[in-house]
């Protein structure tokens, strides 16, 4: 997947911080997909829609993003699709953030480094994982088809599958 390609929501109440924010992730080959300016639409558009990325600011108005990270994550139990959300605040609220159900925390003002460091780590992580997912929904049969016989002519298989998909999502 291209980084153009990658859905991003960004929830930031702050007109100048989301212009900042969406600046950003423009000169790192992003763009936000989407834009909520409230925890409730926030919860509408993340169970509504399937997002990459999630920014989600932890001060809203109508429902903050720590409530709304949790409906989220309640949402999603019945689809079982997660889809990972980085806390946004100008305090030191890490612990806040990932007690409520956020997979990591980017204290504002965002410095440049520390953007790009999140959106590898969790675009390229949820990358693999959903391709990996994929190719278990092509082949669920694989591990029925083992033999003993031929256990190390598959296992090279395999291998070479989860190969692919590295360079696929652009993992090496």
């Amino acid at each position: 997947m291209d980084k153009s390609e990658a859905k991003i929501l960004l929830v930031e109440d702050e007109p100048s911080l989301r212009f900042v924010v969406e600046r950003q992730l423009k000169a790192l080959g992003y763009r936000v997909t989407d834009v909520a300016d409230n925890g409730i639409l926030a919860v509408q558009k993340a169970l509504a829609d399937q997002y990459h990325l999630i920014f989600m600011d932890v001060r809203l108005p109508e429902l903050d993003g720590v409530s709304a990270t949790g409906r989220i994550r309640d949402g999603e139990k019945k689809s079982g699709i997660r889809t990972p959300i980085v806390g946004m605040t100008a305090f030191s609220h890490r612990d806040i953030c990932l007690e409520a159900g956020m997979d990591d925390f980017l204290q504002k003002p965002v410095m440049l480094e520390q953007l790009q460091h999140v959106l590898n780590k969790w675009l390229q992580e949820s990358q693999l994982e959903r391709a990996s997912e994929e190719a278990c929904r092509r082949e669920p049969s694989l591990i029925d088809e083992v033999s003993f016989e031929r256990t190390d002519e598959k296992l090279k298989e395999i291998q070479q599958r989860i190969e692919s998909l590295r360079k696929k999502v652009g993992l090496q």
